[in-house]
């Protein structure tokens, strides 16, 4: 039986969500995490293969558009466009 402590850690690799929620224009995707890099930068993919890449200091890459391009990852957490699994 977990206790309440440990229900409520989530999993992350690092400091990285495991998923990113991007709009553009009328379109939501949810980008899973898909790969972490050597020197902390990542990469979220999409079901449909939408490559949305952070850079190692969590910021977005300015081509990824849309409502996450630019901004930190501390920024998407505030504004609730990250996912973090519970254990």
């Amino acid at each position: 039986m977990a206790t309440t402590a440990t229900a409520q850690q989530s999993t992350t690799i690092g400091d990285l969500p495991l998923a990113l929620i991007c709009a553009k224009e009328d379109v939501t995707v949810i980008g899973y995490l898909a790969r972490v890099n050597a020197d902390g930068s990542a990469v979220y993919m999409t079901t449909t293969n939408i490559v949305v890449a952070v850079s190692a200091e969590g910021i977005v890459d300015n081509r990824a558009e849309g409502t996450c391009a630019g901004k930190s990852l501390d920024e998407l957490r505030d504004s609730g466009q990250t996912r973090a699994f519970l254990e």
